[in-house]
């Protein structure tokens, strides 16, 4: 608990000073023309989504607003739906802030099954979780990351050992600005900020390393940020 506390004050220092009470700014979010299958309203008491679910998308990436339309349009035809951010932290919509689509799949987080009925999605632009061969790094869609792109992690928390793409510098901080709008204008509960490896563990990797923290530490990051900006409020 120690080292994580540490770790949170050290990102909290790296992070720029907000101006006046709150803890974000305006996201940058384009609606996108695609029509996304819902599942009708959140299953909680306001009929909000209650959290958010992190994701990478494991796909091709580089076309900006191109690849996060095409990623929209492929989990559509799935029958599923997500926001997307592209590499330069920009977050593409295609549904309502109320609507349900399934992104989770068989999910369970805190006694609670079917996730996606509780919580939106958030697929972030990126190649995953990869292999080495020789000295390069491959995606399972075939692409070669940078090895400058590439963090090696070992297990700890929700992440499972192994090389994972990054998420970018615009990618990480355009999450947690999101993640505390949503807290601060729609209520979202931090306890339920959650990776997909967290609520579908024997399963799935994301967000893995590709995330500079581990979830715990986001989650703990979020609260940090949040109560700083109620302290400076209160009179």
């Amino acid at each position: 608990m120690v080292a994580l506390l540490r770790r949170v004050t050290r990102l909290l220092r790296s992070l720029p000073a907000e101006a006046g009470p709150t803890t974000y700014v305006a996201p940058a979010i384009v609606e996108v023309d695609v029509k996304i299958p819902t599942k009708g309203k959140y299953k909680t008491p306001d009929k909000k989504a209650r959290g958010c679910v992190v994701h990478y998308t494991a796909r091709p990436f580089d076309r900006g607003a191109t690849d996060a339309k095409s990623t929209l349009q492929f989990l559509a035809a799935q029958g599923l739906g997500c926001l997307v951010m592209d590499r330069d932290g920009i977050i593409y919509k295609a549904q309502g802030w109320d609507e349900v689509a399934y992104h989770a799949g068989p999910s369970t987080w805190k006694d609670t099954s079917g996730v996606s009925l509780y919580c939106m999605g958030m697929e972030i632009m990126n190649a995953g979780m990869l292999e080495k061969h020789g000295d390069t790094f491959h995606a399972c869609f075939g692409g070669e990351i940078p090895p400058g792109e590439v963090r090696e992690v070992q297990a700890k928390d929700n992440i499972k050992a192994g090389f994972y793409h990054r998420y970018t510098k615009a990618q990480e901080d355009a999450l947690i600005n999101f993640l505390l709008w949503q807290i601060e204008t729609r209520g979202m509960d931090i306890d339920w900020i959650v990776g997909h490896d967290e609520v579908a563990p024997d399963r799935k990797q994301d967000p893995g390393g590709s995330l500079s923290l581990t979830m715990p530490e986001l989650r703990a990051l979020l609260k940090s940020r949040r109560d700083a900006a109620q302290h400076r409020s209160s009179p």
